[in-house]
Protein backbone atom coordinates (compact mmCIF):
# COMPACT_ATOMS: atom_id res chain seq x y z
CA UNK A 1 0.00 0.00 0.00
CA UNK A 2 1.13 3.55 -0.69
CA UNK A 3 0.76 4.74 2.90
CA UNK A 4 2.63 1.82 4.42
CA UNK A 5 5.49 2.22 1.93
CA UNK A 6 5.91 5.89 2.78
CA UNK A 7 5.58 5.31 6.50
CA UNK A 8 8.20 2.57 6.37
CA UNK A 9 10.69 5.10 5.03
CA UNK A 10 9.71 7.60 7.71
CA UNK A 11 10.08 4.99 10.44
CA UNK A 12 13.56 4.12 9.19
CA UNK A 13 14.58 7.77 9.23
CA UNK A 14 13.12 8.16 12.71
CA UNK A 15 15.01 5.03 13.82
CA UNK A 16 18.27 6.46 12.47
CA UNK A 17 17.62 9.72 14.36
CA UNK A 18 16.98 7.75 17.56
CA UNK A 19 20.30 5.95 17.21
CA UNK A 20 22.08 9.27 16.62
CA UNK A 21 20.36 10.66 19.71
CA UNK A 22 21.45 7.67 21.80
CA UNK A 23 25.06 8.11 20.64
CA UNK A 24 24.96 11.79 21.59
CA UNK A 25 23.51 10.97 25.01
CA UNK A 26 26.17 8.29 25.53
CA UNK A 27 28.83 10.95 25.01
CA UNK A 28 26.96 13.31 27.36
CA UNK A 29 26.67 10.65 30.07
CA UNK A 30 30.35 9.73 29.81
CA UNK A 31 31.36 13.36 30.18
CA UNK A 32 28.90 13.96 33.00
CA UNK A 33 30.43 11.10 34.99
CA UNK A 34 33.98 12.34 34.37
CA UNK A 35 34.86 9.55 31.96
CA UNK A 36 35.33 11.68 28.84
CA UNK A 37 37.16 14.98 28.59
CA UNK A 38 35.25 16.11 25.48
CA UNK A 39 32.19 18.16 26.44
CA UNK A 40 29.40 17.61 23.87
CA UNK A 41 27.46 20.60 25.21
CA UNK A 42 30.16 23.06 24.11
CA UNK A 43 31.81 21.16 21.24
CA UNK A 44 30.61 22.65 17.89
CA UNK A 45 30.21 19.31 16.11
CA UNK A 46 28.12 17.84 18.91
CA UNK A 47 26.14 21.05 19.34
CA UNK A 48 25.13 20.99 15.68
CA UNK A 49 24.43 17.27 15.70
CA UNK A 50 22.03 17.76 18.63
CA UNK A 51 20.22 20.51 16.74
CA UNK A 52 19.98 18.42 13.57
CA UNK A 53 18.61 15.46 15.52
CA UNK A 54 15.97 17.64 17.21
CA UNK A 55 15.00 19.24 13.90
CA UNK A 56 14.66 15.79 12.32
CA UNK A 57 12.24 14.63 15.01
CA UNK A 58 10.14 17.78 14.61
CA UNK A 59 10.02 17.60 10.81
CA UNK A 60 9.01 13.95 10.99
CA UNK A 61 6.24 14.80 13.46
CA UNK A 62 4.81 17.32 10.96
CA UNK A 63 5.07 14.83 8.11
CA UNK A 64 3.43 12.07 10.13
CA UNK A 65 0.60 14.36 11.25
CA UNK A 66 -0.19 15.30 7.65
CA UNK A 67 -0.08 11.72 6.40
CA UNK A 68 -2.24 10.49 9.28
CA UNK A 69 -4.91 13.15 8.64
CA UNK A 70 -4.76 13.99 4.91
CA UNK A 71 -8.31 15.35 4.53
CA UNK A 72 -9.70 15.83 8.02
CA UNK A 73 -8.45 15.15 11.53
CA UNK A 74 -9.42 11.92 13.23
CA UNK A 75 -9.61 13.47 16.68
CA UNK A 76 -9.86 10.14 18.50
CA UNK A 77 -6.61 8.99 16.91
CA UNK A 78 -5.02 12.39 17.47
CA UNK A 79 -5.84 12.63 21.17
CA UNK A 80 -4.67 9.06 21.78
CA UNK A 81 -1.23 9.98 20.46
CA UNK A 82 -1.29 13.37 22.20
CA UNK A 83 -2.01 11.72 25.56
CA UNK A 84 0.97 9.38 25.08
CA UNK A 85 3.25 12.35 24.38
CA UNK A 86 1.98 14.32 27.38
CA UNK A 87 2.48 11.39 29.76
CA UNK A 88 5.98 10.77 28.36
CA UNK A 89 6.89 14.48 28.66
CA UNK A 90 5.68 14.58 32.26
CA UNK A 91 7.70 11.44 33.03
CA UNK A 92 10.83 13.07 31.64
CA UNK A 93 10.26 16.25 33.67
CA UNK A 94 9.74 14.37 36.92
CA UNK A 95 12.64 11.97 36.31
CA UNK A 96 15.04 14.75 35.34
CA UNK A 97 14.06 16.80 38.39
CA UNK A 98 14.89 13.85 40.63
CA UNK A 99 18.28 13.32 38.97
CA UNK A 100 19.25 16.90 38.05
CA UNK A 101 17.20 19.35 40.17
CA UNK A 102 19.30 22.33 39.04
CA UNK A 103 18.92 21.60 35.32
CA UNK A 104 15.70 19.59 35.02
CA UNK A 105 13.81 19.41 31.73
CA UNK A 106 10.82 21.74 31.74
CA UNK A 107 10.32 21.91 27.96
CA UNK A 108 12.37 19.44 25.96
CA UNK A 109 11.81 17.60 22.70
CA UNK A 110 8.86 15.53 23.97
CA UNK A 111 7.15 18.62 25.37
CA UNK A 112 7.60 20.33 22.02
CA UNK A 113 6.27 17.32 20.12
CA UNK A 114 3.11 17.44 22.24
CA UNK A 115 2.62 21.21 22.01
CA UNK A 116 3.73 21.34 18.37
CA UNK A 117 1.30 18.61 17.34
CA UNK A 118 -1.58 20.45 19.00
CA UNK A 119 -0.73 23.76 17.32
CA UNK A 120 -0.09 22.08 13.96
CA UNK A 121 -3.47 20.37 14.11
CA UNK A 122 -5.08 23.83 14.14
CA UNK A 123 -3.03 24.89 11.10
CA UNK A 124 -3.00 21.62 9.20
CA UNK A 125 -5.18 22.72 6.29
CA UNK A 126 -4.04 26.32 5.97
CA UNK A 127 -2.58 27.40 2.64
CA UNK A 128 1.07 26.80 1.82
CA UNK A 129 1.95 30.55 1.78
CA UNK A 130 0.44 30.94 5.25
CA UNK A 131 2.45 28.03 6.65
CA UNK A 132 5.65 29.27 5.00
CA UNK A 133 5.10 32.73 6.45
CA UNK A 134 4.50 31.31 9.93
CA UNK A 135 7.60 29.13 9.66
CA UNK A 136 9.73 32.16 8.75
CA UNK A 137 8.19 34.13 11.62
CA UNK A 138 9.06 31.33 14.05
CA UNK A 139 12.65 31.26 12.80
CA UNK A 140 13.35 34.99 12.97
CA UNK A 141 11.20 36.27 15.84
CA UNK A 142 13.60 35.01 18.59
CA UNK A 143 16.37 37.02 16.91
CA UNK A 144 14.29 40.20 16.99
CA UNK A 145 12.13 40.14 20.09
CA UNK A 146 13.18 38.83 23.50
CA UNK A 147 12.26 40.29 26.87
CA UNK A 148 13.13 39.71 30.51
CA UNK A 149 9.42 39.66 31.33
CA UNK A 150 9.32 36.26 29.62
CA UNK A 151 12.12 34.81 31.80
CA UNK A 152 11.42 31.94 34.18
CA UNK A 153 10.51 28.26 33.89
CA UNK A 154 6.80 28.93 33.26
CA UNK A 155 7.40 31.17 30.22
CA UNK A 156 10.67 29.89 28.74
CA UNK A 157 8.75 27.38 26.61
CA UNK A 158 7.78 30.25 24.31
CA UNK A 159 11.39 30.89 23.29
CA UNK A 160 11.48 34.68 23.74
CA UNK A 161 13.15 34.80 27.18
CA UNK A 162 16.13 37.11 27.61
CA UNK A 163 17.74 34.59 29.99
CA UNK A 164 17.16 30.84 29.96
CA UNK A 165 17.42 28.57 33.01
CA UNK A 166 19.92 25.68 32.76
CA UNK A 167 18.27 22.54 31.38
CA UNK A 168 19.57 19.25 30.03
CA UNK A 169 17.10 19.51 27.12
CA UNK A 170 15.49 22.73 25.91
CA UNK A 171 13.47 22.91 22.69
CA UNK A 172 11.21 25.98 22.98
CA UNK A 173 8.29 26.74 20.71
CA UNK A 174 10.30 29.45 18.93
CA UNK A 175 12.16 28.94 16.69
CA UNK A 176 11.67 25.16 16.67
CA UNK A 177 7.98 25.07 15.69
CA UNK A 178 9.15 26.16 12.24
CA UNK A 179 10.42 22.62 11.64
CA UNK A 180 7.03 21.11 12.49
CA UNK A 181 5.46 23.40 9.89
CA UNK A 182 8.13 22.43 7.38
CA UNK A 183 7.22 18.81 8.08
CA UNK A 184 3.53 19.57 7.43
CA UNK A 185 4.45 21.06 4.04
CA UNK A 186 6.69 18.09 3.23
CA UNK A 187 3.86 15.74 4.18
CA UNK A 188 1.59 17.42 1.63
CA UNK A 189 4.10 16.60 -1.09
CA UNK A 190 4.23 12.97 0.01
CA UNK A 191 0.43 12.64 0.12
CA UNK A 192 0.18 13.39 -3.60
CA UNK A 193 2.94 11.04 -4.73
CA UNK A 194 2.71 7.45 -5.84
CA UNK A 195 5.16 5.14 -4.02
CA UNK A 196 8.03 3.46 -5.77
CA UNK A 197 7.82 -0.28 -6.27
CA UNK A 198 8.44 -1.99 -2.96
CA UNK A 199 11.57 -4.07 -2.44
CA UNK A 200 12.27 -6.40 0.41
CA UNK A 201 14.14 -4.54 3.11
CA UNK A 202 17.33 -5.94 4.59
CA UNK A 203 17.78 -6.59 8.28
CA UNK A 204 19.37 -3.20 9.08
CA UNK A 205 16.45 -1.41 7.44
CA UNK A 206 13.97 -3.65 9.24
CA UNK A 207 15.69 -2.92 12.54
CA UNK A 208 15.54 0.83 11.91
CA UNK A 209 11.87 0.55 10.97
CA UNK A 210 11.08 -1.40 14.13
CA UNK A 211 12.93 1.15 16.23
CA UNK A 212 11.13 4.03 14.52
CA UNK A 213 7.74 2.48 15.20
CA UNK A 214 8.56 2.26 18.93
CA UNK A 215 10.41 5.57 19.19
CA UNK A 216 8.57 6.90 22.23
CA UNK A 217 9.33 3.83 24.31
CA UNK A 218 12.96 3.88 23.19
CA UNK A 219 13.26 7.55 24.14
CA UNK A 220 11.97 6.90 27.65
CA UNK A 221 14.17 3.91 28.46
CA UNK A 222 17.43 4.61 26.67
CA UNK A 223 18.87 7.06 29.23
CA UNK A 224 18.20 4.90 32.32
CA UNK A 225 19.76 1.96 30.45
CA UNK A 226 22.81 4.01 29.42
CA UNK A 227 23.34 5.44 32.90
CA UNK A 228 22.98 2.01 34.48
CA UNK A 229 25.37 0.43 31.98
CA UNK A 230 28.02 3.13 32.42
CA UNK A 231 27.71 3.02 36.21
CA UNK A 232 28.11 -0.77 36.12
CA UNK A 233 31.25 -0.53 33.98
CA UNK A 234 32.68 2.06 36.37
CA UNK A 235 31.96 -0.21 39.35
CA UNK A 236 33.72 -3.10 37.57
CA UNK A 237 36.75 -0.92 36.82
CA UNK A 238 36.25 -1.15 33.05
CA UNK A 239 35.90 2.64 32.83
CA UNK A 240 38.05 5.12 34.72
CA UNK A 241 37.77 8.89 35.21
CA UNK A 242 39.87 10.98 32.86
CA UNK A 243 42.39 13.55 33.99
CA UNK A 244 40.69 16.90 34.60
CA UNK A 245 42.11 19.47 32.21
CA UNK A 246 41.70 23.21 32.65
CA UNK A 247 39.38 23.23 29.64
CA UNK A 248 36.86 20.65 30.84
CA UNK A 249 37.02 21.98 34.42
CA UNK A 250 36.28 25.49 33.17
CA UNK A 251 33.40 24.23 31.03
CA UNK A 252 31.75 22.32 33.87
CA UNK A 253 32.37 25.14 36.35
CA UNK A 254 30.91 27.76 33.99
CA UNK A 255 27.71 25.73 33.52
CA UNK A 256 27.31 25.33 37.29
CA UNK A 257 28.04 29.02 37.86
CA UNK A 258 25.45 30.05 35.24
CA UNK A 259 22.71 28.47 37.36
CA UNK A 260 23.05 31.35 39.84
CA UNK A 261 24.85 34.01 37.83
CA UNK A 262 23.95 34.88 34.18
CA UNK A 263 27.13 37.01 33.82
CA UNK A 264 29.36 34.76 31.67
CA UNK A 265 32.47 36.93 32.15
CA UNK A 266 32.13 36.88 35.93
CA UNK A 267 31.71 33.09 35.87
CA UNK A 268 34.81 32.70 33.69
CA UNK A 269 36.91 34.77 36.13
CA UNK A 270 35.60 32.85 39.11
CA UNK A 271 36.21 29.45 37.51
CA UNK A 272 39.74 30.36 36.42
CA UNK A 273 40.53 31.37 40.00
CA UNK A 274 38.90 28.23 41.39
CA UNK A 275 40.94 25.95 39.12
CA UNK A 276 44.16 27.44 40.45
CA UNK A 277 42.94 26.84 44.02
CA UNK A 278 41.99 23.20 43.40
CA UNK A 279 44.33 21.90 40.70
CA UNK A 280 46.54 19.94 43.16
CA UNK A 281 43.65 17.94 44.67
CA UNK A 282 43.20 14.20 43.94
CA UNK A 283 39.77 14.94 42.42
CA UNK A 284 41.62 16.60 39.54
CA UNK A 285 43.61 13.51 38.60
CA UNK A 286 42.98 10.12 37.05
CA UNK A 287 43.78 8.53 40.40
CA UNK A 288 40.64 10.01 41.98
CA UNK A 289 37.84 7.52 42.64
CA UNK A 290 35.23 10.23 42.13
CA UNK A 291 34.32 10.40 45.85
CA UNK A 292 35.20 13.68 47.55
CA UNK A 293 37.02 13.54 50.85
CA UNK A 294 36.21 15.89 53.73
CA UNK A 295 39.41 17.78 52.97
CA UNK A 296 38.44 18.23 49.32
CA UNK A 297 34.96 19.43 50.23
CA UNK A 298 36.45 21.99 52.63
CA UNK A 299 38.95 23.13 50.00
CA UNK A 300 36.18 23.57 47.45
CA UNK A 301 34.10 25.68 49.85
CA UNK A 302 37.15 27.77 50.75
CA UNK A 303 38.08 28.17 47.08
CA UNK A 304 34.60 29.32 46.12
CA UNK A 305 34.64 31.84 48.98
CA UNK A 306 38.02 33.21 47.84
CA UNK A 307 37.17 33.40 44.12
CA UNK A 308 33.70 34.94 44.30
Amino acid sequence: MAGSSRLSGLDRLRGAALIAMALYHTTWDLHDQGLLSLDPVSHPAFMWSARIIAATFLVLSGVSLTLAHPERINWQKFWRREAQLLVAALTVSVGSYMLFPQSWIAFGILHHLAAGSLLASLLLYRSTPVLLGLALLCLFLPQLATHEALDGRWLEWIGLSAHVSPANDYVPLLPWFAFVLIGVLAGRVLVGRQPHSATEAGKPAQALEFLGRHGLLFYLIHQPVLIGLISGLVALGALEPVHTTPQNFMGACARDCAIENPDAKACKRMCSCLYQELKDLPMMSRQSNGVLSVEEENRIRAGVAICR
